[in-house]
């Protein structure tokens, strides 16, 4: 199957929340337009079926799921949704990194939430015959379409929680918990080098930089950066800046151009063949795109 790579653009009405829910989505035999058309965003996407008969397709992965089934889309997660049978009826739920990086963290969870938003952690897609999971995706389901007296606190409360569960029951290829830990503790060993990659992505960084301010040689560096996030330093850069010039279009004015050289390329063209490499469109598609989505009907 031919799958568009399309970056899918959320908008979140509440900013204080960062959490949006649709309800009882449907999906028929009609909805034709969701064949070969495959997206990702940067946010946790949970897809609730009250009734099955839909496949979803994560990365090279592919559900049928049935009634009281869940899949998780992982963060950046090439994904689609189709008709399969009967008549599918689901809730969508959407939770951005803002709402708990806006939060003031301990070291020990702020360590555990980015090892998800850094991709370096994925949960289980397709989730079924667990009750507890069911139940934290009903409650904030419930609390974002009753709006009752200090919602926002509760659904907050609830996310939390889930969160807490998939890590402790859901992360995927069946990680133990000391698993996590280990993998928390190595992420903690390059987090300097990641932290200036993000600080100083305008600028020039040289491996010989990165490798200082984890007080290690440029060598070991390397070995240790591929071993952690299974890329090179230099890859992972450029990822970053790719991921912060989509970031720019689609919420400021700025050209191209400017939107090039201020995530770090010198070269317009080759920050445009990049971008198209690694997102299936150009940087002024996908600006497009936002602004046509921008624009009142």
């Amino acid at each position: 199957m031919s799958l568009i790579k399309l970056y899918d653009r959320i908008p979140f009405d509440d900013t204080a929340l960062h959490v949006r829910v649709l309800h009882d989505m449907t999906l028929t035999k009609e909805n034709k337009f969701l064949e070969n058309y495959a997206s990702w965003h940067e946010q946790i996407e949970i897809l609730y079926f009250h009734r099955g008969g839909a496949v979803v397709h994560c990365e090279n992965r592919v559900y049928t799921v049935n009634d009281n089934e869940v899949v998780i889309i992982n963060p950046y997660e090439m994904h689609q949704i189709s008709y399969h049978s009967g008549q599918p009826l689901y809730d969508c739920l959407m939770i951005d990194a803002s709402l708990y990086q806006q939060e003031c963290l301990t070291a020990e969870v702020e360590r555990y939430i980015n090892l998800l938003t850094d991709t370096h952690v994925c949960f289980n897609n397709y989730i079924t015959h667990d009750e507890e999971f069911l139940a934290c995706i009903k409650s904030i389901s419930q609390e974002m379409k009753n709006k009752e007296l200090m919602y926002k606190l509760a659904v907050k409360s609830h996310v939390y929680h889930m969160l807490i569960y998939l890590f402790r029951r859901h992360v995927y290829k069946g990680s133990s918990f000391c698993q996590l830990v280990e993998n928390a503790e190595r992420h903690d060993r390059i987090k300097p080098a990641l932290d200036l990659m993000k600080s100083k992505m305008a600028e020039h960084i040289t491996l010989e930089e990165l490798a200082e301010v984890c007080h290690v040689s440029s060598s070991h560096f390397c070995r240790l950066f591929h071993q952690i996030t299974g890329y090179s330093p230099i890859r992972y850069l450029l990822d970053i800046r790719l991921q912060e010039g989509v970031t720019l279009l689609k919420q400021t004015d700025k050209s191209v151009t400017q939107i090039a050289y201020d995530v770090g390329f010198d070269d317009v063209g080759y920050f445009s063949r990049k971008f198209k490499d690694q997102f299936g469109l150009s940087p002024m598609q996908l600006k497009k795109r936002c602004l046509a989505e921008q624009t009142p009907n």
